[in-house]
């Protein structure tokens, strides 16, 4: 396969999986849901191995699978992301926002309220 300026970066994902970069297209020539698996980097068959549900047609299997995959979250990301939120949390000089929140919605002149009280002050009277 020949990944013209991409060949680079291809190569070097492939290096990093640990495998050889599926075929992007079908027989048809629409995009295969094993390329894109592959490029998020997960597990080989992770999406794709999946057995369809009974009656299920195999446009309507290939297209269940890049909703899947297009609604999933790449997983080197979603790490990078918890990463610097733990960092971000723990090195905070100030209260966490829940504190902040809670104190803003339940403390009026430094008397406390209640959820309940205060959720009755905010709902219509029966019957209106």
């Amino acid at each position: 396969m020949d990944w013209g300026i991409y060949t680079a970066a291809v190569t070097r994902w492939e290096h990093r999986l640990g495998r050889a970069a599926p075929c992007p297209t079908d027989d048809r020539g629409r995009l295969a849901p094993h390329i894109v698996e592959w490029m998020m980097g997960l597990p080989l068959g992770h999406v794709t191995d999946v057995p369809p549900p009974p009656g299920m047609t195999a446009a309507g299997l290939r297209n269940a699978r890049l909703h899947a995959l297009g609604n999933g979250v790449v997983p080197q990301q979603a790490a990078h992301a918890l990463k610097k939120l733990v960092e971000r949390a723990t090195a905070a000089p100030y209260p966490s926002i829940f504190t902040k929140l809670t104190y803003n919605r339940f403390a009026l002149n430094g008397v406390a309220q209640t959820p309940l009280a205060d959720a009755a002050e905010t709902q219509p009277p029966p019957g209106t």
